[in-house]
Order: structure tokens, then C-alpha cells, then sequence
């Protein structure tokens, strides 16, 4: 419903309409489990994990060829230490952790 309103004031009526076609035509995804590896990559996560602080501390060497499950905790609405460290490579998992294929999974509800 948010996004509906911004699309009522004319700065954010642009920025929104171009979220919409994005997510309608573009962003598939959640259709087909798609990544945008680039993305993570992105300097903005640097500052984002600057602001909160994030940090991610390598405490032994992972083999890439085995699979595993990342638990975080304190988990909930505002998980921004799970997001900065395993959605986005702000903190460096990539370099600390090379050859581990990541992936963030949340509760639906989060998101609401």
C-alpha cells in the first residue's frame, strides 16, 4: 500500500512506475529462482554495513564442494546483520568463503 501512495506525489510517481514494470516484466526470479550476482556486489553495501555495524568474523576454513545451513540469530523483522553479511558481500564472504554458492531465505511475514 505504500507504494501505492508514492505513486500520488509527483517526485516519486517516475521512481515507482519503473519499480512496477521492473518487478512485472523484468524481475523473474521468483518464478524461476534467478540470481543477479552483481548486485551484491554493489559499493552502496559497504556503507550499509558501515552504518550498523556488520562484521563478519571467519572462524574455519569451509570446503566448497560440501553444502551447509548459516543459522543467524537475533532473528526476526530486523535482520539487517543477515542481510548485510550473507545477501550482499559488504562484509567480504565471497573472499573469505570463495567458491560457497549463498543464498538468504527469510519468513514470507517479514516482509508485510
Amino acid at each position: 500500500t505504500t507504494s501505492l501512495i508514492l505513486l500520488l506525489f509527483p517526485l516519486t510517481t517516475l521512481p515507482m512506475l519503473v519499480y512496477y514494470l521492473f518487478i512485472v516484466y523484468w524481475d523473474k526470479s521468483a518464478e524461476n529462482g534467478s540470481r543477479r550476482p552483481f548486485i551484491r556486489y554493489w559499493k552502496l553495501w559497504r556503507h550499509f554495513a558501515n552504518y550498523f555495524p556488520l562484521r563478519l568474523i571467519k572462524t574455519a576454513n569451509l570446503d566448497p564442494n560440501r553444502k551447509y545451513v548459516f543459522a543467524y540469530h537475533p532473528h526476526g523483522i530486523i535482520s539487517v546483520g543477515a542481510f548485510g553479511n550473507f545477501a550482499t558481500n559488504a562484509t567480504g564472504f565471497s573472499r573469505k568463503f570463495p567458491g560457497i554458492d549463498l543464498r538468504l531465505l527469510s519468513l514470507e511475514i517479514n516482509f508485510w
